[in-house]
Order: C-alpha cells, then structure tokens, then sequence
C-alpha cells in the first residue's frame, strides 16, 4: 500500500495516467451519447453521473457518499 510520502515509478505514473484518460473519454462519450438521447446539446451533470453509474456500477455503489458526486459538481461548476 502506497503512503503520503511513496513515490510511484514513471512507467507505473504512465500506465495510471494512460488508463484515467480513457475512463475519463469513456465517460464523457457515453454522457454526451445520453444527453443526445435527451435531445440536448448540453451536458448535465446527470448524464455524468448516469454514465458512471453505467460504466462502473462497483464505484456508483460504493459513492453513496458525496464524494462522487461533489467531484461531479465542482468539474460542471468550473
């Protein structure tokens, strides 16, 4: 397990990097997909978050938290 103050290997940094984008293009194709579906130009933060309920149900289940979701709002906000 990684503490504070470990530091990850550049081709472990690369791998990691490399996979959060896809998730994110992932997520943001299927949003854009729902929100065409709704017949809007527009993305909503509740498509965003119905694509990631979609694509990763372990993850939307285990965020009843806010944490997900207050990611979502600060990213729709900003």
């Amino acid at each position: 397990m990684c503490g504070n103050r470990d530091v990850l290997d550049d081709e472990v940094c690369g791998l990691l990097s490399l996979r959060v984008e896809s998730m994110v293009e992932n997520i943001v194709d299927q949003s854009c997909m729902y929100a065409k579906h709704r017949s809007s130009d527009t993305l909503e933060k509740e498509d965003v978050s119905f694509a990631v309920s979609q694509l990763f149900p372990e993850v939307a289940s285990e965020n009843k938290s806010p944490n997900l979701q207050l990611a979502i709002d600060h990213q729709v906000l900003t």
